[in-house]
């Protein structure tokens, strides 16, 4: 049996997003929204039903694999902007950004030294040491080794 090529082909025409769908979709998967969710915003004009989700990966796979990457740009874009504009919130950006961006990091308890008594003391007898290490006990408290 031949083929006739004019003869239509069997099954629906394939589902071709529109613009404004395409963009409603970025939206979505750029804001967290899971893929079974954006589905159901997508109608298909031949059934007026969301779309399946087999047909929704296969129809919006370039907005799937670029959505995140293409929102996270826009929103570094305007961090930049505004970190190196004059406006009162560029201190709170540019350190927003210099942490993300340029590996800057906020100092860590175990970084910060508590500041001594006064200037290093010098000790002349074994019985002044004792009595610096018994007011530092009743100033702080003993503390037990851990090994």
């Amino acid at each position: 049996m031949k083929h006739d090529s004019a003869k239509k082909p069997n099954g629906r025409p394939a589902f071709l997003p529109t613009k404004t769908q395409r963009e409603i979709v970025c939206a979505l998967l750029a804001c967290g929204v899971p893929h079974d969710l954006c589905r159901l915003h997508v109608i298909n004009p031949e059934t007026h039903r969301p779309l399946n989700y087999r047909t929704f990966v296969r129809a919006f796979e370039h907005e799937i694999q670029t959505a995140v990457t293409m929102q996270c740009a826009r929103v570094t874009q305007n961090l930049y902007r505004i970190a190196v504009g004059d406006s009162p919130q560029a201190v709170q950006a540019a350190m927003f950004w210099l942490r993300c961006r340029a590996g800057w990091r906020a100092a860590e308890p175990e970084d910060v030294k508590p500041p001594l008594d006064g200037p290093p003391r010098t000790f002349t007898s074994e019985a002044e040491v004792e009595a610096h290490v018994k007011e530092l006990i009743e100033r702080y408290g003993r503390r037990s080794r851990t090994n």
